[in-house]
């Protein structure tokens, strides 16, 4: 519903997991989105069915990089190849970090001037305790919401990221 009433427009990429079913509206959406410079990257034939799960001959998206199987964030070449053509696109991370360490996921609010960062760790797939350097793309007041401490002004913390937690 969102992507056929216009949200795309605010958005550099869009990831399509799994979506087999989509409405022509949204066929429409996705379609004026890659055509005005949008990226779209499918694990599967995406659009194969419309909302209603009749088949359609082939899939009625352009330029779409479909990836041929079902996303995995466990699978190095895939993440690799989908980092590749984001960066060759000039999209960046949300975060950057000193070193890339799996099961780490970031993502990022933001509410007029106040940026809120939230970086989770997945215990199933991240074991590690290691300490993490974790740069942001703005500078400002930092807080630590797990230790209730003020970091002071910063584009930058490091920290341990512990399980289950954000």
């Amino acid at each position: 519903e969102q992507v056929s009433k216009g949200i795309l427009k605010d958005y550099k990429a869009l990831i399509l997991p799994s979506v087999l079913s989509m409405s022509d509206a949204e066929v429409k959406a996705v379609n004026e989105f890659s055509k005005s410079g949008g990226i779209v990257i499918a694990d599967l034939a995406p659009a194969g069915y419309d909302e209603l799960a009749y088949e359609r001959p082939a899939s009625p998206l352009n330029q779409v990089t479909v990836l041929g199987k079902v996303f995995d964030d466990k699978d190095s070449d895939m993440c690799n190849a989908i980092a590749t053509q984001l960066s060759e696109a000039g999209l960046k991370p949300i975060v950057a970090v000193d070193k890339p360490m799996p099961g780490r996921e970031a993502m990022h609010f933001v509410d007029g001037d106040m940026h809120l960062f939230a970086v989770l760790r997945d215990p199933y797939i991240s074991a590690d305790d290691a300490t993490q350097t974790i740069s942001l793309p703005v500078k400002g007041h930092l807080y630590d919401l797990r230790k209730r401490a003020y970091l002071g002004v910063a584009d930058t913390v490091t920290t341990q990221i512990p399980r289950n937690q954000a």
